[in-house]
């Protein structure tokens, strides 16, 4: 048995467990954003997406960009377990010195497109990714993972707008819909926003998901669409740890010494794929 992942489910739990470990390491925040967007992120780099760590510039690749980019512990992860660098990059993250930052940058991290964090901006950047591969009559499609408090931002609305009226449909936006933001639920903050009205109204074809359930996401991330398309996962914040599930506390939160950490540790491994070797074995022997 290695830690090598076989599918998109072995992807996602080590996506979680990287997490874990490495926000409880290095006291970052945003654990419950990592993990309501594993499984998105793991069934895009395991089952949808055409890229090559070996050739992390090949001009025919499709195209990530992390909106969200405070939940970068979940895209560093993906990208180590694909091979994009070594896993063992993931031990400075958020350390002086390291170039895994806690919001998601390009400076030398091969497999990353954009530096994001400040919400609003990367759905602008792949409407422009978009646009040339129309115009170039290229095949690349470019995935946009945003949150769902996200989309309330002025430029969100600009993009989704150029986006429709230019059907753009080499484009496909991910809404991680956890249902809460940094200070509230999004029910609270913005309780008008139809997601799927606002898409559909500026020219976008919806399809609207369980965000943890790898076989739905992926039918409809390779659904055929004539328009840009947008796929609203429905995801809870912090699943699967259940004391982390909705509770805005883990926006911020990391899994402190003890009865935190070791009780997220023990969730995990409960479920961890019966073929997949724990990364963590010597840290986890103790409980």
């Amino acid at each position: 048995m290695n830690s090598t992942p076989k599918n998109s489910i072995d992807l996602a739990w080590l996506i979680r467990r990287d997490s874990i470990e490495m926000t409880h390491v290095s006291g970052a925040s945003h654990i419950g954003s990592d993990l309501s967007a594993a499984d998105a992120i793991a069934v895009l780099y395991f089952d949808v997406m055409k890229v090559d760590p070996k050739k992390p510039e090949d001009p025919g690749r499709d195209i990530f960009l992390m909106g969200k980019g405070h939940a970068s512990a979940a895209l560093y992860s993906a990208l180590a377990n694909r091979g994009f660098f070594s896993r063992e990059l993931l031990k400075t993250f958020y350390q002086n010195g390291s170039t895994l930052s806690g919001h998601v940058t390009k400076h030398n991290n091969p497999g990353i497109e954009f530096s994001t964090g400040s919400l609003g901006h990367a759905l602008g950047v792949g409407v422009g990714f978009a646009y040339a591969f129309k115009q170039d009559q290229k095949a690349n499609h470019v995935y946009v993972l945003m949150g769902d408090g996200e989309c309330q931002e002025g430029s969100v609305y600009e993009a989704l707008a150029e986006a429709g009226r230019d059907q753009l449909n080499h484009l496909v936006a991910l809404v991680d819909r956890n249902r809460q933001q940094g200070l509230g639920d999004t029910q609270d903050v913005y309780a008008s926003m139809d997601l799927k009205a606002r898409f559909e109204s500026l020219g976008w074809d919806v399809l609207e998901v369980n965000g943890h359930d790898h076989s739905a996401i992926k039918a409809a991330l390779l659904s055929k669409h004539e328009k840009p398309l947008a796929v609203i996962l429905n995801t809870i914040k912090g699943y699967p740890v259940s004391f982390m599930e909705n509770n805005l506390l883990w926006h911020y939160r990391f899994p402190h010494p003890g009865e935190e950490y070791d009780g997220a540790r023990k969730e995990l491994l409960a479920i961890k794929p019966k073929d997949l070797a724990d990364p963590y074995e010597e840290e986890d022997k103790d409980l």
